[in-house]
């Protein structure tokens, strides 16, 4: 079964104009990021694809953040070339204030439907930094997007099963870069 879904999303993937009629160009642009990141994480790297979503700039934050974890995976050094000005469009991207960092959702209606939302667009974003550019500076914008992701639970939880998913992964990779001791 996992096969079979792997050679769906490379045909998809690879079907840049067939986009589906309810998809907007953006929404579509950011689903193939995120199919492209999918493969990867099963050792497949379209670097074609990759390589036309970076240069192509219909990506929202959230597109360029799961593309970004795509070429971190992939380890292809035609790909290095995208890593940085992803990273910048991202910084530039984050709204610091006195304790927290966040990133807003992508603007528009379009966006709604694919429960687009500022705790999902934060969490991508906290990943793809922490994958792409474990710095010191890295940790200390990261915690402040983390405390903001904390204060956004309500009862223990986000406001949807996408939003918890996206949040629980960052917290992992996260943890798994920065805290590295158990605490006592």
């Amino acid at each position: 079964l996992t096969r079979e879904a792997v050679a769906w999303l490379v045909r998809t993937v690879r079907q840049r104009s067939e986009k589906p009629e309810y998809y907007a160009e953006g929404v579509w642009a950011d689903t193939r990021a995120l199919m492209l990141y999918a493969l990867a994480l099963h050792g497949l790297t379209l670097a074609t694809e990759i390589d036309a979503l970076a240069q192509g700039g219909d990506l929202s934050t959230e597109g360029s953040a799961v593309l970004l974890r795509a070429i971190v995976l992939a380890r292809e050094p035609s790909l290095d070339r995208h890593r940085r000005p992803l990273l910048d469009r991202l910084r530039q991207q984050i709204r610091v204030e006195a304790t927290t960092a966040y990133l807003d959702r992508p603007d528009g209606d379009d966006w709604g439907w694919v429960f687009s939302s500022d705790e999902r667009a934060t969490a991508y974003a906290l990943a793809a930094l922490v994958q792409a550019d474990p710095t010191p500076d890295t940790r200390q914008l990261g915690q402040r997007m983390v405390r903001y992701l904390m204060q956004q639970q309500d009862g223990g939880h986000w406001a949807s099963t996408q939003d918890n998913a996206a949040i629980v992964d960052a917290f992992r990779v996260f943890a798994r870069q920065y805290e590295r001791e158990t605490p006592a």
